[in-house]
């Protein structure tokens, strides 16, 4: 999403007349900084009535803190001394008010050396490979939603990283619900993005739920997800990894081509199951079919969720059945469904709850091994909840 500076309704008509995708307009060098901050935009728009020495000093700070951001500015006369500022300052492109065709041109030179210093820099500026988590579950209803969108929430809970969860059941996803939003854009925009993906296409696919986490949901019909390539889709993700320091993927609960591209791209892959004979079973044959897959035992962390002491499998049983060590244990807790219910992350509902506990966990030892600390900062302690029993819920 492109930002316009400008005070005049006339002149951002026009700006936005030139421009090929959705625009943020503010009136104040401030604003747009703090819009730049938040939203990680590739391209600023500067219109006739900012002076010219705000938005040289706009871009020598930019040049500096963010090297893919591209200023293209608009002049009603573009004198000798407006050249020179820019030619110091870094500004792209200086065009002449009312001249579509160079505005237009100028924006789409910008947007092409953005998108190739972006390939190559993260949002911070600098080289950054993120890692990518998948939550995958062989059969539906064992808590992968759930459990996706509180690891997402719970990373999101540190202030010094960056989290963007995806939702890849194409079809029938459902972090939007989770999540309690009603999205103006979903990952079905991606089927109309043309040319090489870029943060600017991030900006247009994604749903804000913090300042440091973005959301990117399921298309709003089914029809739509089919219409996307999966090729094109591991090209986003490839692209959220050098933009973001995590990235979550919902998967959907089945072998697809699309799911064993991401298994390979993935960092980790946490498979959930529940402690009943029948889950069990499908987990089991899902760790033959990933094995003979090629894709590597180190990656893929075993998730036993709705553990209930009193009818469940043991976790020594579940092992010996599977072959496999299991990496967490989540117990079955009603208050899932209570934040579901009303509209919030477990993680944020109730913190000192045993499945939080136990995301929150996780997430501690990811961060203490990303930062090289102990403990890590913005993880709760937990503390004794008393409420009763009934677990994840997809």
């Amino acid at each position: 999403m492109a930002i316009i500076l400008e005070t005049d309704r006339l002149n951002v008509d026009q700006i936005r007349a030139a421009l090929n995708e959705p625009s943020q307009v503010c009136t104040t060098v401030q604003d747009a900084h703090e819009i730049m901050e938040s939203k990680g935009d590739n391209l600023v728009i500067v219109g006739p009535t900012v002076s010219m020495q705000q938005v040289s000093d706009m871009s020598k700070h930019c040049r500096v803190t963010r090297p893919s951001l591209g200023v293209v500015v608009v002049r009603d006369y573009v004198s000798e001394h407006d050249l020179r500022l820019a030619l110091e300052s870094g500004i792209r492109s200086v065009v002449t008010s009312g001249d579509a065709t160079a505005l237009q041109n100028a924006i789409a030179s910008s947007t092409m050396l953005s998108d190739e210093i972006s390939a190559a820099m993260g949002m911070d500026g600098f080289h950054h490979m993120g890692k990518i988590f998948m939550s995958f579950s062989p059969k539906g209803g064992v808590g992968k939603t759930t459990f996706a969108v509180n690891l997402a929430a719970s990373l999101a809970q540190n202030s010094e990283i960056r989290v963007c969860l995806i939702d890849l059941d194409l079809n029938f996803g459902d972090v939007a619900m989770f999540l309690d939003k009603i999205p103006d854009v979903t990952l079905g925009n991606l089927a109309t993005a043309q040319g090489q993906l870029s943060r600017n296409t991030i900006s247009g696919l994604s749903t804000s739920i913090d300042s440091n986490f973005d959301a990117i949901l399921s298309p709003s019909h089914p029809g739509i997800g089919e219409s996307l390539e999966a090729g094109r889709i591991l090209e986003l993700l490839k692209l959220l990894r050098r933009n973001y320091d995590y990235v979550i993927v919902d998967s959907t609960a089945q072998f697809t081509d699309l799911n064993m591209d991401v298994f390979e791209l993935a960092d980790e892959i946490y498979i959930l199951s529940t402690p009943d004979v029948a889950s069990i079973k499908d987990l089991k044959t899902a760790l033959n079919v990933m094995q003979e897959l090629g894709i590597t035992r180190n990656k893929q962390k075993i998730i036993i969720n709705r553990l209930d002491p009193r009818i469940s499998l043991k976790i020594t049983e579940v092992e010996a059945l599977i072959g496999i060590k299991t990496s967490l244990q989540i117990p079955e807790y009603r208050d899932a469904i209570k934040a579901l219910n009303q509209g919030q992350t477990l993680v944020t509902f109730r913190r000192s709850n045993p499945i939080s506990t136990k995301i929150n966990g996780l997430v501690k030892a990811l961060l203490e091994v990303r930062f090289a600390v102990s403990p890590s900062p913005a993880m709760p302690e937990p503390a004794p909840e008393t409420s009763a029993p009934s677990g994840l819920k997809e």
